[in-house]
C-alpha cells in the first residue's frame, strides 16, 4: 500500500484494527509512540486514558531517571495490552562474495566508491 493512502486511512481509523508503522525511532526517545498511541493524535489506533496520562506524566518530567520510569510504565502498558506488535526489521542488510574486497562495519553507510571488485 502506498504511504499517503495508508496515512488517509489512519487518519479516518479506516484501515482495519492494526496497521504496520514504519518510521524509524532513531532519535532514541520513547515519545515517539505518543504520535500514535495517544488519544488527542490524529493518527492514534487507542483511546486509553491510563496510556495518556502516563504519556502526559513522562513528558512534564525533567529528571531524566524519573522521565525513563514514566514511559517504562508507559510501554509495559502498551505491551500488556497489546496495542503494538513488534517487528524488527534490520536496517542494512550485506550480500558477501569472494570477489569483494570491502569489510561491511556497524553503522557505515554502504559506500560503492570503496568496494573493488577482484577479476575472479
Amino acid at each position: 500500500m502506498e504511504w499517503g493512502r495508508l496515512i488517509g486511512l489512519m487518519q479516518t481509523k479506516s484501515g482495519g484494527p492494526f496497521y504496520i508503522i514504519g518510521w524509524d525511532f532513531g532519535e532514541g526517545d520513547a515519545s515517539k509512540m505518543n504520535s500514535f498511541l495517544n488519544s488527542r493524535s490524529p493518527l492514534s489506533v487507542t483511546n486509553d486514558p491510563e496510556f495518556d496520562r502516563l504519556a502526559a506524566q513522562a513528558a512534564g518530567e525533567m529528571d531524566e531517571a524519573k522521565r525513563a520510569d514514566d514511559w517504562k510504565a508507559a510501554q509495559k502498558l502498551v505491551h500488556d495490552r497489546y496495542y503494538i506488535a513488534a517487528v524488527w526489521q534490520a536496517a542494512s542488510i550485506y550480500g558477501f562474495s569472494k570477489r569483494l574486497q570491502w569489510d561491511a562495519r556497524f553503522g557505515d553507510n554502504f559506500d560503492l566508491a570503496t568496494v573493488k571488485v577482484s577479476a575472479k
